[in-house]
This record gives C-alpha cells, sequence and structure tokens, in this order.
C-alpha cells in the first residue's frame, strides 16, 4: 500500500486489488482507489494496461496485447525468464523489478532494479523516476536481470546482518558491554552506523 501511495502523490492513478477485502478497505480508507476481484480490476483500466504485482505470481487471464505486468515480488529470475516467455508468446510485455528499501521506502522513495526490453523500460522510466529516490533506479538489462541482481543484493544484505549478529555476539564478551549503548555510539558518526541504525538508506542502497 506504501508503494501505491508513492505513485499516488507523484500523480498516477492506482486502483489497487488485493485478495483480502480488509486490505482493500485500508487502502481506500487511505484514499486510494480500490477493487475487490481480479475482474473489476482489469475493467477499470483502459488498455495498454501497467499491472504491477507484488506477489510471486497470479493468473491475470483478462489482459490484452500490449497490457504490461511488472513484477515488482523479488522472484527467483529463473521464474522470471520462464514467465517473460510465456507472456510473451501472448502478446503482453514484461518487466521485473527488483525492489528494495522496505517499508519506508515504497513510501518516500524505494530502489529499483528493472530488467525489460529496452523499449518497454523506456515507457515506464518515468514512473520509476517518480517513485524512486535519487539516483535509485537502474535498467540492469534483459528481462530476468533486475531480479538477479537483487538476488545478489540480497546475498550482501545477509552477509552484513550475519555480520552483525556476530560483532555483537562478540560484543558480550569480556566487559559486560551495554549492547544498546555500543549500537546507539556507532549510530552516530561511525562507518557502520548506515547498517547499526537499521535504517540503511543514508549509506546503502537497500
Amino acid at each position: 500500500m506504501n508503494l501505491a501511495l508513492n505513485k499516488k502523490d507523484h500523480g498516477h492513478d492506482v486502483i489497487g486489488y488485493d485478495r483480502s477485502k480488509n486490505a482493500v478497505d485500508k487502502a481506500v480508507s487511505q484514499g486510494l482507489k480500490g477493487v475487490y476481484t481480479p475482474e473489476e480490476l482489469i475493467a477499470k483500466i483502459e488498455s495498454p494496461r501497467i499491472i504491477w504485482l507484488m506477489l510471486p505470481s497470479t493468473d491475470l487471464p483478462f489482459l490484452n496485447k500490449g497490457d504490461i505486468i511488472i513484477d515488482g515480488g523479488n522472484s527467483y529470475y529463473w521464474e522470471t525468464l520462464r514467465r517473460y516467455r510465456e507472456l510473451k508468446s501472448m502478446g503482453i510485455k514484461f518487466a521485473d523489478v527488483g525492489t528494495s528499501g522496505g517499508v519506508e521506502g515504497a513510501r518516500n522513495g524505494t530502489c529499483a532494479m528493472m530488467g525489460a526490453e529496452e523499449e518497454v523500460f523506456k515507457y515506464l522510466e518515468p514512473l520509476l523516476k517518480d517513485i524512486c529516490v535519487e539516483n535509485g533506479y537502474l535498467h540492469t538489462g534483459p528481462c530476468g536481470s533486475g531480479h538477479y541482481v537483487k538476488m545478489i543484493h540480497n546475498g550482501i544484505e545477509y552477509g552484513i546482518m550475519q555480520a552483525i549478529g556476530e560483532g555483537m555476539l562478540l560484543a558480550k564478551g569480556p566487559f559486560k558491554l551495554n549492547l544498546a549503548a555500543v549500537a546507539r555510539v556507532w549510530r552516530h558518526g561511525s562507518v557502520i552506523r548506515g547498517v547499526v541504525n537499521g535504517s540503511y538508506r543514508k549509506d546503502f542502497c537497500y
């Protein structure tokens, strides 16, 4: 919903669907347009449609040739390639977007890595520019490459998280340190402050 609100703030006409009626009701209460079935969603958007999914996969049999599906769900890139070929054979365009930044980034400026055919990327670039932080989006190459780059990104992220965990475990050593205080001082001016404070956006593109 934060990503939808981000798009709405930048003047895009957003209609949201979720399997949960409560989620749709909450979106509507935030000023978004909402629908309760995929059929209703498709009926309310004129072709060529842009359907942005934050799901690994879904079935939308009502699309027309020229419509665009964006998979922002950080899917496994081999599955992305399969879906791209399948949709291309149906005349439906496809883009995979590795997204990062968490709920804060979704609302205030995300980081996006898009894999897509050049024509599709150029068509979608104004939308990406609107919802991303400055210098926070990239056309990584053909379909599949966006999710591939995001997969590598996640490997780096998990390595950093492991380092934090192991570092704090070491800090529990012989001096009975106040770990909260240690983390607090690291947040202010140290070279690892962007990791420790949990808000990665200042020092890393997360």
